[in-house]
């Protein structure tokens, strides 16, 4: 394991090591996890790299589809809430986070 600093800027250097096992390259982009007291950094990938993930597995059709299924109301719950939370930043939460929940309570009607 090892640490890193946060700059004044609040940036930090992802260790050599980390990033050459990870394959990081400049204009990756990775998501930020904050839960529980801890980040985490995840790399976001193409849907095309997830393809043939399963290959092998021995799941059922029935339950793939089950585990790929979208909840409309479970989803609708889920960006109540995070609107609820972002409403403890204010004017500070980013504009263009209400525009994707926005934009995901479309696709749920």
């Amino acid at each position: 394991m090892e640490s890193v600093k946060i700059s004044s800027k609040y940036q930090l250097v992802i260790p050599r090591a980390v990033r050459e096992r990870q394959r990081l390259r400049p204009g990756m982009r990775l998501t930020v996890i904050d839960r529980d007291g801890v980040i985490m950094l995840v790399r976001e990938r193409p849907m095309k790299e997830y393809r043939g993930m399963f290959k092998g597995a021995d799941v059922s059709e029935a339950t793939m589809k089950e585990l790929l299924m979208v909840t409309p109301a479970a989803w609708r719950r889920e960006t109540a809430e995070m609107r609820e939370y972002m409403k403890e930043f204010g004017t500070r939460a980013p504009a263009a986070m209400s525009a994707e929940l926005d934009e995901i309570e479309k696709r749920l009607v």
